[in-house]
């Protein structure tokens, strides 16, 4: 199986990019050679790799490995190869002989496939690109800390810049002109942006940014002053009232509370066992008084998840084609619940569940 990293080739003063692919093949013979036109120094990185990875505790494959370095009609030269093909086979290698790997190579070359067979596609997905994601994160702070005269100073610096401007769009973002806010922007131009959900989220992030800008502030600000030989009483006095300006601001004595959580256990508690013949419910509400959205969904999930038993109802960031009964207020709510249940399939068995009675009916 093919496993590929990138790195560069120094060409005078300019870096060309280079792909270095690791090939791992079964064989009874133990084999290793590199291809794209190594010089002597790159084709000895045979002995050094193996040797690392040895002495780093990493068997080296049994069998065929190739490794080739793209573009073929760029000399290499020198030992900065060393690292990429070492991570390149170590790669091919977990990607060849795990189940994980397996299931990779799996959903890239059939997707539909794949989930016919079982594997859990989304789950891969989110850890390869999480994966990706990090590492890409990581490369950029390895790029910062090289390029910085002071390492401390400037990855500090460079932080900051980065969680000030993030907060920035973070509270300009969800501002709406009219029916529409600024997020038509990076949905318009940017590619992918429109599968992000419940964006004004973002906001949740907020308060982290903005102790991380306060935290590096304070600090330039100590290092200056460390530098400049001044006072450090004024610093304390100012941190001092940061800081009880920060404990003040997290009070609040209103009630932002929606749901009550006492009240949420206490109605699972006195909520009776569904009869036996029911298969699968919904809710239904004999005093619709209740203002809050989706209370009546959450509730049917909560009841449903005590008991085992499947619901009609639910609450998510999207919803399926069709779904509709979302509050049992409606006045075509029993009509559309049964519509629904009778397209899938789901009629037989199903009853209905009053939040405010706590009394379970079986549908005729």
């Amino acid at each position: 199986m093919l496993a590929r990293t990138k790195c560069y080739a120094l060409i005078g003063i300019h870096g060309e990019p280079v792909t270095v692919e690791a090939y791992v093949s079964s064989a009874s013979l133990f084999q290793f050679n590199i291809v794209g036109l190594p010089d002597a120094a790159v084709k000895e990185s045979r002995d050094r790799v193996g040797a690392a990875l040895k002495n780093s505790g990493f068997t080296m494959p049994v069998g065929r490995t190739v490794v080739n370095l793209s573009p073929a009609d760029l000399r290499k030269e020198g030992t900065a190869f060393d690292l990429p093909i070492a991570i390149a086979i170590i790669l091919a290698f977990v990607l060849n002989r795990t189940r994980f790997g397996r299931n990779i190579y799996a959903i890239g070359g059939n997707r539909p496939a794949a989930v016919l067979v079982g594997i859990p596609v989304k789950r891969i997905e989110m850890v390869v690109f999480g994966l990706s994601g990090m590492l890409a994160a990581l490369a950029g702070c390895v790029v910062i800390i090289i390029r910085r005269r002071s390492v401390a100073v400037g990855l500090a610096g460079e932080i900051g810049i980065a969680c000030g401007i993030t907060l920035v769009g973070a509270l300009l973002l969800p501002i709406k002109f009219g029916t529409k806010s600024l997020w038509a922007i990076p949905y318009t131009f940017f590619p992918g942006a429109r599968s992000l959900r419940a964006v004004d989220r973002i906001v949740l992030i907020g308060g982290l940014l903005a102790v991380m800008i306060i935290a590096i502030a304070l600090q330039s600000l100590r290092n200056r002053e460390v530098r400049e030989g001044r006072s450090q009483r004024r610093e304390a006095i100012g941190l001092a009232m940061l800081l009880g300006f920060i404990v003040v601001e997290q009070f609040n004595v209103g009630d932002t509370s929606s749901v009550d959580r006492s009240d949420q256990l206490r109605a699972l508690r006195e909520a009776p066992a569904p009869p036996p013949a029911c298969q699968a419910f919904y809710i239904t509400d004999s005093d619709p008084a209740e203002t809050v959205a989706y209370t009546s969904s959450i509730d049917a999930m909560l009841i449903a998840q005590h008991f085992s038993i499947p619901t009609l109802n639910g609450y998510a960031g999207q919803f399926p084609r069709g779904f509709t009964f979302f509050e049992p207020s409606n006045d075509d709510y029993l009509e559309v619940v049964h519509a629904w249940a009778d397209k899938y399939g789901v009629s037989e068995g199903l009853c209905s569940y009053d939040r405010d009675t706590r009394l379970w009916s079986t549908d005729a």
